[in-house]
C-alpha cells in the first residue's frame, strides 16, 4: 500500500494521506461512522455491504516466540505443540474467532494471557516472555530476538480493501 500511497501524493493534487493501525473491528466501526473513507482488513470474512478489492497476497498464521525458545529447534509447528503453553492473541473478533475454533478443536489445554491490537505491543509481551503470540508471519520475525514458526493447517488470511457502498468518499 505505501508505494501507491507514495503515487497519489506524487500526483501533485493536494492528496494528504492519514495513515491509522487499527484492528479490522475499528476499521469497520470507522467506515461506518464516516470518519474513514477506506481500510485494509486482514480477514477470510465476506463484506457484502461494502465495495471491497482484494489485495494480491495472504497472511500466514503462526507463532513469534523468544529467541532461545525450544520451537526455534523446529521447522514446523502445529497445533497441539500448543498445548500447554501461554498464548497471546489479536483483539480483531473474526481473527479471534478463528483462532479460538482452531485451538478449540486440536489443543487439549491452552491458556490465553492476553489480547493484542498492535504488533510493538504484541512484540513487547512476547520479550518479556509473557507468552508466544498467534500473529501472521512478518519480515521483522526473522531476526532479532523474536522468532516465527507458521502454524500448519490453519488457513491463510486475505488483505482486503474495503470501503462503504452508500457513501460519497471525501475528495
Amino acid at each position: 500500500l505505501l508505494p501507491s500511497f507514495k503515487k497519489l501524493i506524487d500526483t501533485g493534487n493536494g492528496v494528504r494521506i492519514n495513515y491509522e493501525s487499527l484492528n479490522g473491528d475499528q476499521i469497520i466501526e470507522g467506515i461506518d461512522r464516516g470518519s474513514l473513507d477506506f481500510g485494509v482488513i486482514s480477514t477470510n470474512q465476506s463484506f457484502n455491504n461494502y465495495n471491497t478489492i482484494t489485495l494480491p497476497f495472504e497472511d500466514h498464521w503462526g507463532i513469534a516466540f523468544p529467541a532461545g525458545h525450544s520451537f526455534d529447534q523446529r521447522n514446523e509447528i502445529v497445533a497441539a505443540d500448543l498445548r500447554n503453553q501461554n498464548l497471546i492473541i489479536p483483539r480483531q473478533l473474526d481473527s479471534s474467532s478463528q483462532l479460538l475454533a482452531y485451538l478449540d478443536e486440536y489443543v487439549d489445554n491452552y491458556k490465553i494471557v492476553a489480547t493484542y491490537d498492535m504488533h510493538y505491543n504484541m512484540r513487547a509481551m512476547v520479550n518479556n516472555k509473557l507468552g508466544l503470540a498467534l500473529t501472521f508471519d512478518k519480515p521483522i520475525y526473522h531476526q532479532g530476538n523474536i522468532h516465527f514458526r507458521r502454524l500448519q493447517y490453519l488457513q491463510p488470511i486475505r488483505s482486503i480493501m474495503i470501503w462503504r457502498k452508500d457513501h460519497q468518499l471525501t475528495r
